[in-house]
C-alpha cells in the first residue's frame, strides 16, 4: 500500500451515536489499526453547569426527521440536560476530567484541544486541564469569544462571553496559523509610520495585525439561515476560526459533543476531514440533515 492509499484509507467523515468516553475508545481502536488517522483538533463544547434542560425548536423550512423530534417543550424534544437532577458538581468535574483526558489521548502530537465554557465552570476546568496537558505551559491561549444576545440583570454586569482553552498536546510541535484582523488607528486617521501598510475602508484608517484573543462574532440569530432550532447551536463562523488556526486541508477534527454539527459543517467548508459525536440521537438526525443538505459523504454510526 502506498503513502496516498494509506492517506485516503484513513479519510473518514463519521457522525456517531454514542457516549464520547466510549467512542473515545473505538476511536483509539480505529486509529491503532490504520483505520483513522490522529486528529489534529479535538473540540469540547460539553455541558456549562447551567442546571437546566434545552430543547430541539425546528424553525419554518427545517427538514424534520420523521417522528424524531417536534418542536417546542412537546416530550420528546429535549436535546439535552446540563448536569440537571442533583449531579453534584465534583461529578460534573470528575465527568469533564475524564473527557479531557480521552481528548488528549486521540490527539496527534501536533494536535491541540479547545474546551469552550463559560463562567459556571472554566476556571475549574482551566485548572484540570493544566493537569492532565503537563502544566500551564500547555495552554496557548485563553479566548474570549464576546457576543449579543438576551436581556441583563440589575444585580450585576450583563455576561455576554464565552470562553475557550486552546490547550497543544506539544507546545513545541503544534500546528498554529496565526489569522490577521483588521486594527483601527486612533481617530481612525493615517498614522504614515514609515514601512507600516495602512487600508482604508468606510470605518477609516487602518493596519493588519495578528489577531488577538478576544473574538467578537455574533451568535447564530432567530432568522439566521444558520439555524437548524438545536439549542446553544454555536456559529460556524467560530469554529472555523478554530479550525484555520490549529489545521490544514486534509486534517482529522473530532467533535466530542457535536450536538447540531457546527464544527463538523465547518470542517466540510474548509476540506478537513471530520468526527461529530453525540450519545443523543436528536443530535444525529440534525447533523444528518445538515451535513447532507452541504453535499457531504459520511458514515452513520451507533455505538
Amino acid at each position: 500500500m502506498t503513502a496516498a492509499d494509506t492517506a485516503e484509507s484513513t479519510r473518514r467523515n463519521i457522525i456517531l451515536t454514542a457516549d464520547n468516553l466510549d467512542a473515545s475508545s473505538y476511536l483509539l481502536d480505529e486509529i491503532a489499526v490504520g483505520r483513522l488517522a490522529r486528529p489534529q483538533l479535538v473540540y469540547m463544547d460539553p455541558p456549562f453547569y447551567t442546571k437546566r434542560n434545552y430543547t430541539v425548536k425546528t424553525p419554518p423550512g427545517f427538514p424534520q426527521p420523521d417522528g424524531c423530534f417536534v418542536s417546542g417543550e412537546a416530550p420528546g424534544a429535549r436535546a439535552f440536560s446540563d448536569a440537571t437532577g442533583g449531579q453534584p458538581f465534583g461529578s460534573y468535574l470528575e465527568g469533564l476530567a475524564a473527557r479531557i483526558r480521552a481528548a488528549r489521548d486521540l490527539l496527534d502530537i501536533s494536535g491541540s484541544l479547545w474546551i469552550h465554557l463559560d463562567h459556571h465552570a472554566v476556571h475549574y476546568a482551566k485548572v484540570i486541564a493544566d493537569g492532565i496537558f503537563g502544566g500551564p505551559d500547555y495552554l496557548m491561549n485563553e479566548v474570549i469569544w464576546q457576543y449579543k444576545s438576551g436581556g441583563s440583570t440589575k444585580k450585576r454586569f450583563a455576561r455576554k462571553h464565552d470562553t475557550l482553552l486552546f490547550y497543544a498536546k506539544d507546545p513545541k510541535r503544534h500546528k498554529f496559523f496565526p489569522l490577521t484582523e483588521k486594527s483601527y488607528n486612533r481617530n481612525l486617521k493615517p498614522y504614515r509610520f514609515k514601512g507600516v501598510k495602512e487600508y482604508r475602508d468606510e470605518g477609516g484608517w487602518y493596519t493588519v495585525v495578528n489577531m488577538k484573543d478576544v473574538w467578537p462574532i455574533d451568535m447564530v440569530g432567530r432568522t439566521s439561515r444558520e439555524r437548524t432550532g438545536y439549542a446553544t447551536q454555536k456559529p460556524v463562523a467560530l469554529l472555523s476560526r478554530i479550525i484555520e488556526s490549529c489545521t490544514e486541508k486534509g486534517d482529522l477534527c473530532v467533535d466530542l459533543y457535536g450536538g447540531s454539527g457546527s464544527m463538523a459543517a465547518a470542517a466540510e467548508a474548509l476540506k478537513r476531514q471530520w468526527v461529530s459525536i453525540d450519545e443523543n440521537p436528536l443530535a444525529t438526525e440534525v447533523t444528518k440533515k445538515r451535513l447532507a443538505a452541504r453535499g457531504a459523504t459520511f458514515t452513520v454510526e451507533e455505538r
